[in-house]
């Protein structure tokens, strides 16, 4: 990730258009928070979402546009690889993968099968809250695969002549990973199920001052998409994917063995009770445990620790900002919003209170709220549960 072109791009031209008194210096403190979320760390900026970029205060429209950068830089880069893995924190085969039992002896058999047919496998739609693995799990099906693998975004993805770009670029027997496929445009999306079903890309074409809709072959690619929200996706364009799987939450032995796995990889001696409290505090995400574990390593470089502990795990959840009940800062900003409206109001009230978008409150805040017992969504709005 390139850190000056986003200040030179998008950070600093935002505070210039608004009048800032001294646009670089409130360009460089946004820069340092971006660092702060992980941008710089290829294995977390893969995955960064608009919200991991609030500490920034820049309005939403902004960190949507940086965040997106940021993904579009960083997988651009990844590579799938079944050798060692120090630099990479992403399993490279199924062996490697911790969890997801179910959807691996799918896939396992299924690309067994389209190998023995020499027939592509079909098209795959993997949904689920953030940070399952959705990415991981379509590098390692392309790495079984043994194919090459071209990553987007579905912001990418705006226009059918962007769709027309992207087709004539892949490869055949190619994996094609649509993240956010969602973030795709409903002509996009058209545009590309007719490339799925006949396996032909629509075109437009000028004959004699005349429009004349033709096609051409398009490669035959698997596409496999990710989504945290499949409702947002066309029903015929659903249904052009011939596997859909939701990814379900890890269990804490699932956590604690990736946690075991990164900490290897790092070469970093951790005490099992460390991990357990990790654990704890990673919302059921080994996307945020990996951010944890590469601070931990930070922490154990720059203090020459022999074994991380306990409490310097708890020292590093204090610099993350989590407090004693173990809420993260956005979560505490929210359960005290609900608290100064009498304890229950509208999701659209505590959004408005938190300078956020309901959606992206609902779908990263509320949802750990709820799982542990701290509120409740009723048709009237969020409530606080009152703990006896």
């Amino acid at each position: 990730m390139s850190l000056s072109s986003l200040k030179s791009e998008i950070i600093f031209p935002y505070f210039q258009s608004i009048g800032d008194q001294d646009p670089t210096g409130a360009a460089d403190r946004v820069a340092a928070e971006i660092l702060k979320a992980g941008a710089g760390v290829k294995q977390v900026a893969a995955s960064i979402q608009a919200e991991d970029l609030h500490e920034t205060g820049l309005p939403l429209a902004i960190r949507k546009a940086l965040a997106t950068r940021i993904r579009e830089d960083a997988i651009a880069t990844i590579e799938v690889t079944t050798g060692d893995t120090r630099k990479n924190l992403r399993p490279g085969s199924f062996d490697d993968v911790i969890g997801h039992k179910d959807f691996k002896g799918l896939m396992s058999n299924a690309i067994t099968a389209a190998r023995k047919q020499s027939v592509p496998l079909r098209h795959i739609l993997l949904s689920g809250p953030r940070g399952l693995g959705k990415t991981t799990l379509a590098l390692v099906i392309a790495n079984e695969l043994k194919a090459k693998a071209r990553l987007l975004v579905g912001s990418q993805l705006r226009t059918p002549v962007d769709i027309t770009q992207e087709v004539l670029q892949w490869e055949k027997s190619s994996v094609v990973f649509i993240d956010e496929i969602h973030g795709m445009s409903k002509a996009a999306q058209e545009t590309l199920y007719s490339v799925m079903e006949d396996g032909r890309l629509p075109l437009t074409e000028k004959r004699k001052g005349h429009q004349t809709k033709t096609s051409v072959p398009a490669p035959t690619v698997t596409i496999i998409g990710a989504t945290t929200n499949p409702s947002k996706l066309l029903e015929p364009f659903r249904n052009r994917f011939g596997s859909k799987y939701e990814l379900g939450f890890y269990s804490a032995e699932e956590m604690e063995k990736i946690g075991q796995r990164s900490a290897s990889i790092l070469g970093l001696t951790i005490e099992p009770t460390a991990i357990q409290k990790l654990v704890e505090h990673c919302r059921d995400n080994p996307r945020t445990l990996n951010e944890f574990s590469l601070q931990l390593n930070d922490m154990s470089v720059a203090q020459s620790l022999l074994s991380i502990t306990v409490n310097h795990v708890s020292e590093l959840l204090k610099l993350n900002g989590y407090d004693e009940q173990g809420l993260r800062p956005e979560e505490r900003r929210y359960m005290e919003a609900l608290k100064a409206i009498g304890g229950s109001g509208s999701l659209k009230t505590i959004a408005e209170t938190l300078d956020m978008e309901v959606s992206e409150v609902e779908g990263t805040i509320e949802q750990w709220l709820v799982r542990k017992g701290m509120i409740r969504r009723t048709s009237k709005g969020r409530k606080i549960i009152e703990r006896s």
